[in-house]
């Protein structure tokens, strides 16, 4: 069982899990969290043990990291579960 830790050091989130506005917007359910560090410091740490899948640049979206992490601990149900 593992549990995750924020990758940024001043995290500030621009579009959370599923966020209504991002769906309102782009006519799609956002499955993803978007942030960057509100201090400009571009070092970004893993959250746990996981498996990068795909990384790259999208012309629209910008910088992407798609990981998975595995037995991870779900605070709301005290279950453990896989997570992309």
């Amino acid at each position: 069982m593992q549990k995750l830790i924020q990758p940024l050091t001043h995290m500030y989130i621009s579009s959370g899990y599923k966020a209504s506005g991002y769906t309102a917007r782009f006519k799609m359910v956002h499955y993803a969290l978007d942030c960057y560090d509100a201090k400009g410091d571009s070092t970004v740490y893993a959250s746990g043990d996981g498996k990068l899948l795909a990384s790259g640049l999208d012309r629209i979206l910008g910088n992407f990291m798609v990981i998975r992490y595995n037995g991870v601990y779900n605070h709301a149900n005290g279950k453990t579960q896989d997570i992309i």
